[in-house]
């Protein structure tokens, strides 16, 4: 069995996600992030996988819009980060100014 990293979906943010440690990662194709606007919904933001097995099928172009009913915004993801390009890039800043300021120091 061989696992790929650029394969496995990993899910930063969500309530359920981080309630129930279901997310951490999990195996698909791609990666679908719900995001309500609704106050009176449980969660503002839930992550899902879609499995390999939708391959065979016309999956919609990466990227996110409204839904058609309008409370709420639906991504599809298929690069490497998975919806989750806020947080890595916040980490690649975070390690660049820690690394700027020890060498300050030093």
């Amino acid at each position: 069995m061989q696992f790929i990293l650029s394969e496995s979906l990993s899910c930063f943010d969500g309530a359920d996600c981080i309630a129930t440690a279901s997310c951490g990662e999990c195996s698909g194709v791609a990666c679908m992030r719900f995001r309500s606007f609704n106050i009176e919904h449980n969660h503002e933001i839930a992550l899902t996988c879609l499995p390999y097995a939708t391959r065979s099928f016309q999956l919609e172009p990466a990227g996110c819009h409204i839904s058609g009913t309008g409370d709420g915004e639906v991504c599809i993801c298929y690069d490497k980060d998975y919806c989750n390009r806020a947080i890595s890039s916040f980490i690649v800043h975070t390690v660049y100014v820690f690394l700027i300021a020890i060498f300050m120091i030093f």
